[in-house]
């Protein structure tokens, strides 16, 4: 602790000395000093001194002779001709054929809108009224295809039926047919149904009396035909065929009906 004081108080006897120093002695100004100038010499350049060149001697070029290129013959080599291969062929899918266009019969086709036919036919025929045994029945008919396999036209026929003292029918028949033409064949089946008439005539009944004795008498009758039809029939070329199938005409007479069954062949030329 007395250390530290006596420090203290030696410190505040140094600062004290100083500022009385300061106020005893003024200071000191120095005069500047002055230096003579220097003068600066002129620079000297020195010459430059000429370099001597050295003469190159050339040395004459000397050209070397051009030594020829040896060619080596080109060795051919044989053309090595790779075998084929053979194309794997792939299967032809075949498309179905469509079927035939509406053209006329002219073209090859049978039964197209437009085209025609013409047809005769001979047949038998077993009636149904009591007595009557069969006909003998003869055809003739004219069709027009208005589309394809469907013709409209008429039939005539004429009959003769026996076993009712002969009966002589002629029957005339408007209708339709409709034909199922299969593509690649010749046969061709058709059905159809008409609207017509029928007429009869003759046939005998004995007819006895006490007052004129006995006489014969003939009758006739026309009476509404319905026919329902169907066969077949088979190309032998584009305009000719030849065909087959059965008719059922039913004739609805003033106080008998009839109905046949009858049997018929048929010539066709189609055009």
């Amino acid at each position: 602790m007395l250390t530290r004081v006596g420090l203290a108080v030696a410190a505040c006897l140094m600062f004290a000395h100083s500022a009385i120093a300061q106020q005893t002695y003024p200071p000191q100004t120095y005069p500047p000093q002055t230096y003579p100038p220097q003068t600066q010499q002129p620079y000297a350049q020195q010459p430059q001194q000429p370099y001597p060149q050295q003469p190159y001697p050339q040395q004459p070029y000397a050209q070397q002779p051009q030594q020829p290129y040896p060619q080596q013959p080109y060795a051919q080599q044989p053309y090595a001709q790779q075998p084929q291969q053979p194309y794997p062929q792939q299967p032809y899918a075949q498309q179905p054929s469509p079927a035939p266009a509406a053209e006329p019969v002219a073209s090859g086709a049978y039964g197209t809108r437009g085209s025609m036919e013409a047809e005769a036919g001979l047949g038998l025929g077993f009636p149904t009224p009591s007595g009557a045994d069969f006909d003998v029945m003869f055809g003739a008919g004219f069709h027009y295809f208005v589309m394809n396999g469907l013709s409209v036209g008429g039939a005539l026929r004429i009959g003769y039926i026996t076993g009712v003292g002969g009966l002589t029918v002629f029957q005339f028949v408007p209708g339709a047919q409709y034909h199922f033409t299969i593509p690649g064949s010749k046969v061709i089946p058709y059905a159809g149904a008409g609207l017509g008439f029928e007429y009869w005539s003759g046939g005998s009944s004995t007819i006895c009396s006490p007052y004129v004795g006995c006489v014969s008498a003939s009758y006739s009758d026309t009476a509404f035909l319905l026919d329902l039809e169907g066969g077949v029939k088979i190309s032998l070329n584009p305009h000719m065929l030849i065909g087959g199938g059965i008719d059922v005409p039913i004739a609805l007479h003033t106080g008998q009906n009839m109905a046949y069954l009858n049997v018929l062949g048929r010539f066709i030329y189609a055009f």
